[in-house]
């Protein structure tokens, strides 16, 4: 969808702002699909490792990512047009909340040695992804919430 609106030609010079702010809106949208795909192929390329970790810590990976595909499908949603709701207080405190907890957690890991050197070089990049993710949501929800706050509903 976003090559097919990127090939779309623009025949007055109003048409051409409102497809920029389209193309950066898809633009994200489709980096943050992409964010998503490589830390689940990650997840599955180590699934071992992630078995091998402490109960606690799978708990919260997992959590976390629960938490994450839940914003980012409320954020897709919103854009459709099928949810009005912009994220609450509690939303974005248990976002926040888990990724404090989740590097606190990884870090505190190999300061106690639960996890071997080599477990925790394995899970260090799915942790910096999953706070990548998160970033790239925040970005999105905030392009999202400038579309729909500062355009009008016919572009």
């Amino acid at each position: 969808m976003y090559l097919l609106y990127k090939e779309e030609r623009n025949y007055f010079i109003k048409n051409k702002f409102n497809k920029a702010r389209k193309l950066v809106l898809f633009r994200e949208m489709v980096n943050v699909n992409k964010e998503l795909i490589s830390i689940l192929t990650f997840l599955d390329d180590r699934e071992n490792a992630y078995h091998h970790l402490p109960d606690n810590m799978q708990r919260l990976l997992s959590q976390q990512l629960d938490h994450l595909t839940t914003y980012h499908e409320r954020i897709l949603m919103r854009y459709d047009g099928k949810v009005t709701t912009q994220m609450t207080d509690t939303m974005a405190e248990e976002v926040d909340e888990g990724n404090k907890s989740l590097t606190d957690l990884f870090m505190d890991s190999y300061d106690y040695k639960e996890v071997t050197r080599e477990e925790w070089l394995s899970l260090l990049p799915i942790v910096s992804h999953i706070v990548e993710y998160n970033q790239r949501l925040e970005h999105l929800d905030r392009l999202v919430e400038s579309f729909f706050s500062y355009h009008n509903s016919d572009d």
